[in-house]
């Protein structure tokens, strides 16, 4: 039988249908990953923005984007 990895197929014997898990590539090491972290969102003005994802081993890499952080008056900051 040939499977179709777009349609989960209750396998013979299972009592639900196999759960396809997300495969993203890392941007850091660009390789494959089934476990997928979100590291930042690019949204555009002019047309659909995209995702970013990085693997376990390098999402620490990623930590807060400075067009993320929202300053407070009083803490040192512009504005």
């Amino acid at each position: 039988m040939i499977e179709n990895p777009e349609h989960a197929e209750p396998r013979p014997g299972a009592g639900r249908p196999a759960v396809r898990r997300p495969l993203r590539m890392c941007v850091k090491c660009s390789r494959m990953t089934d476990t997928p972290v979100l590291v930042v969102e690019i949204h555009s003005a002019s047309g659909p923005g995209f995702t970013v994802y990085a693997c376990h081993g390098c999402a620490p890499h990623y930590g807060a984007h400075p067009e993320r952080l929202v300053e407070r008056p009083g803490t040192g900051g512009a504005g």
